[in-house]
């Protein structure tokens, strides 16, 4: 299957810049509407929680307070490497409104999809490329569109695709390279600054970076390979360890959230990944109750539906059991060439010979690990590790041919192609109209007015005779907007989970946590058991003390 030869049988499919770029713009296409069906889908409790984390740098003076304001203890500063991009995302937060936030994030997957493409298209078996349209298999791209923690992992794929692409089309002037390696370090920042995750693609960042220098230094450019990991591991490691002195239980909360197997033996440890994998393949069809209701839920499975279900899980498991072959296969392609490189070959050359093989090996090992890491089977992190292993895919079975691959890849396609083009009918039938209707979900309808928000505070600050600036004023998911550029702001959501997890009640927490205001949906009330003071429209105010 990994013959290098080209088939005698079959014959030889266009790859020219402009073929590339057709079939790239066909896919990204496809993509457009695959993404553009979930444009009203609700926001999910995540994309607000990621920007009272970590977009809220400016008015915070550079302070991380964190979601879980009862832990004084786990709250730190930004670090020094960081500072450019925590304020460049805090910048555009402030600016942008949470639906506003998903254009980015629509732009970012699509441009991915090209990217990935256009790679595959250029290569030996370009019909390779449409893998990719298996990242939006059933209803995957609803999550693929929110602006959580992957917003910046896909970034960052992005910036590594560029990279590769630079790599692959011989150009060597230093502006460019400079821009790459520029954008390979701001994403790569940008990722680690977010989430943890970001240091499992740090390897892929490397190796771009090294193949960019050696090319220009030689060997000497390997050494761009450490950038990365000296520049950014060492805060990641500070800045994403949490604890909380003040509250054990909050702490064993934490590490409930990530795979333990410490305590698991071999029988235990086959069980635990075999649950896994059912909740991973269960989280692409469509089901009577989605979790936490973030789309409406399926009526009782028709035939249609359970034959749509069944296909859908054939892809997943398809490109699941795709990411144990492409280790495999890596591993075996780039030890046979360090083991019989030819001594005619430059060092620069026997670089870059494996570079599709080693830029899907450096994107799957991370699924793996996350597949593994997350002990709560989250949906949303499902879908990105299936649109992951569908980038990898399509980029190591576009660098073989011989007869055996090529009619493999082309049936894969064929078949994803089939699925995606029927989910994309399915979709739409099941969730367009009560999306448009305003389907709030777990938070909110991308319908709601966010200027609205902002001068119905200004009436409540009046009304309540609350100084803003002093901020720690709580929030739900909608009033955030009304209040972002004050400083400390405390989720009503956070709040009552940390009450919750201490045995204390909500009201008590709040004056724990010295809170002076609420600026509330006024049902919200109920949660921190007050009774509010003032109202605006749909929003009640209340001043503690």
């Amino acid at each position: 299957m990994t013959d290098s030869s080209p088939p005698a049988a079959e014959p030889a499919e266009e790859t020219g810049p402009s073929t590339a770029r057709r079939r790239a713009l066909k896919a990204t296409a496809a993509a457009f509407f695959c993404l553009g069906i979930w444009a009203l889908s609700p926001i999910y409790p995540d994309e607000i929680a990621y920007r009272q984390q970590f977009g809220r740098i400016i008015p915070d003076h550079g302070v991380i307070y964190g979601l879980y304001e009862m832990c004084p203890s786990n709250i730190k500063t930004v670090p020094l490497v960081l500072e450019p991009v925590a304020w460049l995302l805090g910048q555009t937060m402030s600016i942008l409104s949470p639906l506003e936030m998903r254009i980015l994030s629509f732009a970012a997957v699509l441009a991915v999809v090209f990217m990935a493409v256009r790679q595959a298209a250029s290569n030996r078996n370009p019909a390779a490329g449409y893998l990719v349209l298996a990242s939006f298999v059933g209803v995957a791209g609803a999550g693929l569109i929110f602006v959580r923690y992957e917003f910046a992992l896909e970034l960052q794929l992005l910036s590594c695709l560029v990279a590769a692409a630079r790599l692959t089309s011989r150009r060597t002037g230093v502006a460019g390279d400079l821009g790459v390696a520029i954008g390979l370090l701001l994403a790569a920042a940008l990722s680690v600054w977010s989430h943890v995750q970001g240091l499992l693609f740090l390897p892929l960042t490397a190796y771009l970076l090294a193949r960019l220098a050696v090319r220009r230094f030689g060997s000497v450019g390997l050494l761009a390979a450490a950038v990365p990991f000296v520049l950014f591991v060492p805060p990641a490691m500070k800045l994403h360890h949490s604890v909380c002195t003040e509250h054990p239980e909050i702490e064993a909360f934490w590490r409930s959230l990530a795979f333990d197997g410490s305590d698991l033996g071999a029988r235990n440890l086959a069980v635990a990944l075999a649950n896994t994998a059912r909740s991973y393949v269960g989280s692409f069809v469509y089901a009577p109750l989605f979790p936490i209701r973030f789309l409406p839920g399926v009526d009782a499975p028709s035939g249609p539906i359970t034959v749509m279900n069944l296909f859908i899980t054939v892809v997943v498991v398809l490109l699941a059991g795709l990411v144990l072959y492409l280790l495999t296969m890596a591993s075996i392609r780039c030890g046979k060439s360090i083991r019989f490189r030819s001594r005619d070959t430059t060092f620069p050359e026997r670089f870059e010979k494996n570079q599709p093989v080693v830029i899907a090996a450096l994107i799957t090992l991370p699924v793996a690990i996350l597949f593994v890491y997350d002990a709560q089977h989250a949906f949303y992190r499902n879908f990105y590790l299936n649109h992951l292993t569908s980038v990898a895919a399509c980029l190591i079975l576009a660098s073989v041919s011989g007869p055996l691959a090529l009619r493999f890849t082309k049936g894969a396609s064929v078949l994803v192609g089939i699925v995606v083009g029927a989910s994309l009918i399915f979709n739409a039938f099941l969730f367009v109209r009560p999306l448009a209707n305003g389907y709030e979900g777990p938070s909110l309808s991308v319908l709601r007015r966010w200027p609205q928000v902002s001068r119905d505070t200004a009436k409540l600050a009046r009304v309540c005779k609350m100084d803003l600036g002093r901020g720690r004023i709580i929030v739900d998911d909608l009033t955030q907007a009304g209040v972002y550029s004050r400083p400390m702001t405390i989720p009503l959501t956070y709040l009552h989970l940390q009450a919750n997890l201490v045995g204390m009640s909500a009201h008590d927490a709040a004056i724990e946590m010295k809170a002076n205001y609420a600026i509330l949906r006024c049902p919200d009330f109920d949660v921190l058991g007050v009774a509010p003071q003032g109202r605006t429209g749909d929003v009640c105010c209340y001043t503690f003390g």
